[in-house]
């Protein structure tokens, strides 16, 4: 287990993380996601023990890595797989001298054997005395990956390794990688910017925003139930529809609140029904998703988006009512 207690970095004068509390059991795949600037990186080079942490430690199996801002123990001692965002490749060396370089203290023949093993498992198998400028940047990326995997690591980080890549093959390479992690039951901390990455991937999620932990827990959970406006809106188009509420009819009180309603859960319709909350407005926009049309609804200094398959046809400026369709994601 990787218990994190109130860790803390500051670089350069700034604060960068504050204050992050976790406990990760093994085999899990943890996801960080916060927008760019966020700390993610950071997070992960104190974990790595790339940098120090200002306040707070981090422990495996209860035994102290780093603690009150000094770096007990350094990387290399630390047995963590790393792959960086760019991957590191040695244009010089083969696809196996690239993929075993991690086990020169092996002897040649078992060294050659864990490589033709896990080349297998890369969808590789055969391509091992090739060249690694052969591959493509997905392949070369698969090989970054076997490599930290090949050492055997107690928990493995990565730090948006796919990110470079296009959608295809990105999406391809999640799913190998998430095998491979699940079969050798290793821990995963893993970075991105990306809510549908994180979303496919973690077993638990961690939203970071200005180095704050803002919220963790499963996927599906903080998608329906973010518990913020700025978390809602970090994961996708939202709808914050402002209500007011009678709620002591003794004393008179009026509570404001919003509503957050992600496009998908809204329905526009030509007259008002007894759905939870109908807006009036007029549609003056739309924009082509592929599978769904996203339209634009003006209702007055608030502009709703609301999904709907591709199929439907309504006129630009036409008067509507926007309406809901499910419960909401959130009322803040």
């Amino acid at each position: 287990m990787l218990d994190i207690d109130n860790l803390s970095v500051h670089l350069g004068g700034k604060h960068i993380i504050k204050d992050v509390n976790l406990r990760i059991k093994q085999g899990e795949w943890w996801s960080v996601f916060g927008p760019s600037g966020s700390g993610k990186s950071t997070f992960l080079n104190a974990l790595m023990g790339f940098v120090s942490p200002s306040a707070g430690s981090i422990a495996f199996n209860q035994h102290l890595l780093s603690n009150k801002g000094k770096v007990l123990v350094p990387p290399a001692e630390r047995i963590f797989g790393f792959v960086p965002q760019d991957g590191i490749i040695f244009p010089h060396l083969s696809i196996m001298e690239n993929l075993t370089i991690g086990l020169n203290h092996l002897p040649k023949k078992q060294r050659l054997n864990e490589g033709r093993e896990m080349l297998e498992r890369l969808g590789l198998g055969g391509r091992g005395n090739e060249n690694i400028s052969h591959l493509s940047g997905g392949e070369q990326q698969r090989v970054t990956v076997g490599r930290a995997l090949l050492i055997k690591p107690r928990i493995l980080l990565l730090d948006e390794p796919f990110n470079h890549l296009d959608r295809i093959v990105r999406e391809k390479l999640w799913l190998l990688v998430k095998d491979l992690c699940v079969c050798d039951l290793v821990t995963v901390i893993h970075v991105t910017h990306d809510p549908d990455e994180a979303f496919q991937l973690a077993d638990e999620m961690v939203i970071l925003v200005n180095g704050v932990l803002s919220r963790h827990g499963k996927p599906q959970e903080i998608f329906n139930r973010p518990q913020s406006v700025t978390v809602a809106r970090l994961l996708g188009p939202i709808n914050c529809i402002p209500i007011h509420v009678w709620e002591n009819e003794w004393q008179g009180q009026v509570v404001s609140h919003d509503v957050l309603l992600r496009p998908h859960q809204m329905i526009i319709k030509e007259q008002k029904d007894e759905s939870i909350l109908c807006i009036r407005g007029t549609i003056n926009g739309m924009l082509f998703k592929g599978p769904w049309l996203e339209w634009q609804v003006q209702a007055g200094k608030h502009t709703y988006l609301v999904a709907g398959v591709n199929d439907q046809k309504w006129e630009m400026g036409a008067e509507v009512w926007v309406c809901t369709g499910t419960n909401p994601v959130a009322s803040v």
